[in-house]
């Protein structure tokens, strides 16, 4: 079954790609949209740089209005690494992808009720939710952090330069960006060269 179109004939892959994830409630794979835009338009250049562009064209209701939970489905289905995956890991992934996208939409649900239309609430459930989960994860990366400088790493991994002290100066970089923080995925960078690794991707 075709996709309905919400502007009509596509004569654009920015206007493909907006009504593309509007259908798909903002879950979608890099793949899929990928293999969707080469059959409609195959001269395309678009690569998953592109797609941060498009969440903020739809988030800024250049389209018309958007529902924040499709809003929240784009940013999480961008965020979500898709690449470079052996075919059972990735039906791993979508399957726990699909989970998550489930439970959000029952905390998003939850948001709602107890926020009762009142924005400030909504917006204080979601930062307090928001920063426990930002902590926790802070919380691991210094556990780890810490466990590789007692090892007797004192050295950006990419630069070489060498620190007094771990906290504030070094960074806990995952060489596997799939994997969780461990010592074996993880290795130590300096502010600097962290951002410049994480700037080169898309």
């Amino acid at each position: 079954m075709p996709m309905r179109s919400k502007f009509g004939n596509y004569k654009s892959v920015e206007k493909f790609v907006v009504n593309y994830l509007l259908n798909k409630d903002g879950i979608f794979t890099y793949e899929q949209l990928e293999k969707a835009i080469n059959k409609e338009f195959p001269q395309s250049k678009f690569n998953k740089k592109h797609l941060s562009h498009y969440r903020h064209i739809i988030e800024d209701g250049i389209y018309g209005r958007v529902s924040k939970h499709v809003i929240e489905n784009i940013y999480e289905s961008i965020r979500s690494p898709r690449t470079e995956r052996s075919k059972k890991g990735r039906r791993g992934q979508d399957e726990l992808q699909i989970a998550g996208h489930k439970l959000l939409k029952g905390i998003n649900t939850q948001i709602e009720r107890i926020s009762q239309g009142d924005d400030a609430k909504m917006f204080y459930l979601k930062r307090f939710l928001y920063q426990r989960l930002r902590s926790k994860e802070v919380k691991d990366k210094n556990i780890i952090r810490d466990q590789i400088w007692k090892n007797g790493v004192r050295e950006c991994n990419r630069c070489g330069k060498e620190y007094s002290k771990p906290t504030g100066l070094l960074a806990v970089h995952r060489k596997d960006s799939n994997k969780p923080y461990s010592l074996s995925n993880c290795v130590l960078m300096c502010i600097e060269c962290h951002r410049k690794e994480h700037s080169k991707k898309p």
